[in-house]
């Protein structure tokens, strides 16, 4: 990285979002929009795989077509309600969404210029266009405009659910059991009740 105002430990983030525009360069803003979209989806899966119990029969069936977890949506809010992700990262993920759902939908011509999606990238950007290092990777993506911002948002979220991936580990709670632990067998002696605390399960 040739900048040389450039605060140096930011440059992981920076090289990912350098990555991030090198490899659409000679996409259009749609398809950098949708396969960006996709990006962040199959990361927000990786995340929530982490972080749950792992499904019984080693296939996740959560997460296929027409299943609970088979939506962008339903993945960021149960990222949200789970504590791995904030609201502001929530929010930042549905408005990338809905962008994407726009230029999904449309036939051709989408731009991030336009009326309605200008304002999104408006209110995407927001939570972040006062810092100064925002503005330093901006300027390093050399991007006109919304598109700029718009690259550079989509960036900025793919590194923190990247951190989030990293330091994700699985939730670690006592499941309780269908047999309460103080049942006893027919014909055994049944636990007492200090043997029972002794084990901590309910």
């Amino acid at each position: 990285m040739n900048d040389k105002n450039f605060d140096p430990q930011y440059e992981p983030l920076l090289q990912e979002l350098l990555n991030f525009v090198a490899e659409f360069e000679n996409e259009s803003q749609r398809a950098v929009v949708i396969l960006g979209a996709a990006k962040l989806d199959t990361l927000l899966e990786a995340l929530l795989i982490r972080v749950l119990v792992p499904s019984p029969s080693g296939r996740d069936e959560l997460f296929d077509t027409d299943r609970p977890l088979s939506t962008f949506s339903a993945k960021i809010e149960l990222a949200y309600r789970l504590g791995l992700i904030s609201g502001a990262l929530s929010r930042a993920m549905h408005l990338i969404r809905k962008i994407r759902n726009d230029f999904a939908h449309s036939a051709s011509g989408a731009s991030l210029d336009s009326g309605q999606h200008k304002d999104r990238v408006s209110s995407l950007v927001a939570p972040v266009i006062k810092f100064q290092e925002f503005e330093e990777i901006k300027t390093a993506v050399n991007k006109p405009a919304t598109a700029g911002l718009f690259y550079t948002m989509l960036a900025l979220v793919i590194g923190r659910l990247q951190t989030a991936c990293h330091h994700a580990t699985e939730i670690n709670v006592k499941p309780i059991d269908l047999v309460p632990k103080v049942w006893g067998i027919k014909g055994e002696t049944k636990k007492s009740e200090t043997e029972t605390k002794k084990d901590d399960k309910i």
